[in-house]
């Protein structure tokens, strides 16, 4: 395997974790299970899905900044996909922030469980209404463009990266409530 390959591979595992983290948060939600239950575990999920979109919305960011000076006129059609994928960029860092201020809330004893698990539950349903269905076609304009320098830079896929989310997401799997389980539903925008 070369080093674009592995890179590709990380951030789709991390993709496919968010989505099975973001399903079992939800599936939890929908279980009714008790309240201390959902604090703790949505509170591992919120804090899981903050760090993991923080780093797409990066990833994502660095596409659009490293792709749009590049386009020659004959690309000039994708224009409205970059013009897109930014407009839900920006939409996801501000949901992104809302579920932030959750857990820092929660963190400082400033909020009861109902509002951490209401800031989870408010972010799942902003993604699977908003995000959900932006897949922007980059393909073409990566094979055309990007060299290994170029993916290194978006990827941002490091040793500590890695780990960091290995971590987190061992920490949810050790957290699963009873019955729920983690399942992707497909590759998360």
């Amino acid at each position: 395997m070369n080093e674009i390959e592995f890179l590709h591979q990380q951030v789709s595992l991390e993709r496919r974790h968010m989505s099975e983290v973001k399903n079992a948060c939800e599936a939890a939600i929908e279980a009714g299970f008790n309240e201390d239950t959902l604090n703790e575990f949505c509170g591992l999920c919120g804090e899981y899905l903050v760090f993991i979109v923080d780093r797409f919305n990066a990833q994502d960011g660095a596409h659009v900044q490293l792709l749009r000076p590049r386009l020659g006129p004959e690309e000039a059609m994708f224009l409205p996909v970059l013009d897109d994928l930014e407009a839900a960029l920006a939409a996801n860092r501000a949901a992104i922030e809302q579920l932030h201020v959750a857990i820092e809330a929660r963190h400082s004893g400033h909020s009861s469980a109902a509002d951490m698990i209401l800031a989870v539950k408010n972010y799942i349903d902003f993604y699977n209404k908003t995000l959900r269905k932006q897949q922007p076609a980059l393909g073409p304009l990566f094979a055309r463009h990007y060299t290994l320098a170029d993916w290194r830079a978006a990827s941002i896929v490091t040793a500590d990266s890695i780990l960091e989310e290995r971590s987190r997401y061992t920490a949810i799997t050790a957290a699963l409530p009873s019955g729920i389980e983690l399942k992707s539903s497909g590759r998360p925008g």
